[in-house]
């Protein structure tokens, strides 16, 4: 992170970090994915300390998608347990997720420090 120090340095209005976290960095049922689980964590606390210290020229918010794409080694019964816990029922869309992007990339301005989760509900799970 001390790298990225330069991009803010100043803290001119530059427009909007948007970070992409996982849900995955809330839950701790994802046996032999620790790691990944920590680093998603590690990223989603970074980027809520940063919406605090470079607002409020810069606003900071984490994307966290949901069940995208399946992994080829996931089992058919694991891919049916997942979408039985996602509350709209299906995986989502790629494009929901660039929306998603798109749409804190242009504003609104008073949006910072907060996770959208495009996961079709399956965090509330």
């Amino acid at each position: 992170m001390r790298p990225s120090s330069a991009i803010w340095g100043n803290n001119k209005p530059r427009g909007p970090i948007i970070n992409l976290v996982d849900n995955a960095s809330g839950r701790g049922d994802w046996p032999h994915l620790s790691h990944y689980c920590a680093s998603k964590a590690a990223l989603l606390s970074v980027t809520r300390s940063l919406s605090q210290e470079l607002a409020p020229t810069i606003r900071v918010n984490p994307v966290g998608p949901g069940a995208i794409l399946f992994q080829d080694w996931e089992s058919e019964e694991k891919r049916s347990s997942i979408l039985s816990s996602i509350p709209m029922g299906r995986q989502g869309l790629a494009e929901e997720i660039a929306k998603t992007v798109l749409f804190l990339a242009a504003g609104p301005d008073y949006i910072t420090g907060q996770i959208i989760d495009v996961d079709g509900g399956w965090s509330l799970s």
